[in-house]
């Protein structure tokens, strides 16, 4: 741990375990406790627990469950949003009681409704109620309440209230801090959404959702430079992320009127994009 201003080492320590999930999140609330008091914080007995408590005992389980969560962040692209769900589906038949897995399940599902993939709500609820009689008072349950309320049935205010309680308890929470900025943006509080994205560029500055999700919010604005050059990140990030190149070609045609431009953006796509959407980012 180092405090970059000063160019000092805080706290350094070495560990040499075996590999098993126990150990991994045991290790990881050692770490947690030592920050913690090197920055002269406290955690409390929750905190400290919640930190160290293994979510499951399968450690391939535990990887399918860190590559959906990504994929999940990168959501937009047909092939983010089916890999997402199947990543999260490999966790949970892997271990059947990893209730964070079936959150991100109901999470993936209910985004699967949103985008237009299916209209089925089912599955996305099914998901849902395991995590809920699994985990029902988790952070991670919470979230994937809020986004199946927001995705799967369009209610905005129960949404609003789930992110909202996770970010009560966990003020650096990226899902919930994002949430509720798609929410403000949902209900024309563009002032409190923009705070939100900020924030979470800030806390999360690799995540191309999070850059992406800012720039979507100033292209509404009708802010079209600072929308491109967020989307033109956003791409660096995750190039085959279709959603942000579409809202690229919108600020760049739509926004400032440079068709030249927009051509030649369409020529440089990358190769296999899906013809159906060139065909879309033709017309725009």
């Amino acid at each position: 741990l180092v405090d970059a201003g000063r160019d000092r080492q805080i706290w350094a320590e070495s560990y040499d375990r075996e590999l098993t999930t126990q150990n991994v999140f045991a290790l990881q609330g050692d770490i947690a406790q030592n920050v913690a008091r090197a920055l002269q914080a406290n955690l409390s007995p929750s905190q400290e627990a919640a930190v160290a408590k293994a979510p499951t005992s399968d450690l391939v389980a535990l990887d399918w469950y860190h590559r959906g969560k990504d994929l999940f962040a990168a959501r937009s692209g047909a092939f983010n949003d089916t890999a997402t769900t199947a990543a999260f589906e490999r966790a949970v038949a892997l271990d059947s009681g990893f209730a964070a897995a079936w959150a991100g399940l109901a999470a993936g599902r209910s985004w699967q409704v949103r985008s237009g993939s299916t209209t089925d709500t089912v599955p996305a609820r099914t998901a849902l109620d395991r995590a809920l009689a699994l985990d029902p008072g988790s952070p991670e349950t919470a979230i994937a309440q809020a986004y199946y309320a927001y995705y799967a049935r369009g209610d905005y205010d129960a949404a609003l209230a789930h992110f909202r309680a996770v970010a009560a308890i966990r003020p650096g929470d990226v899902d919930a801090i994002t949430g509720i900025g798609y929410i403000a943006r949902r209900q024309g509080r563009w002032e409190d959404a923009l705070a939100a994205e900020q924030r979470v560029t800030v806390l999360s500055p690799r995540d191309p959702q999070a850059v992406g999700g800012l720039g979507v919010s100033y292209y509404h604005l009708r802010q079209y430079d600072r929308a491109e050059e967020l989307m033109r990140r956003a791409l660096i990030l995750d190039p085959g992320n279709d959603g942000m190149r579409q809202f690229l070609l919108g600020s760049i045609v739509t926004g400032r009127g440079d068709t030249a431009a927009g051509r030649a953006e369409l020529a440089a796509l990358p190769p296999g994009s899906p013809p159906d959407l060139v065909e879309l980012w033709r017309a725009i």
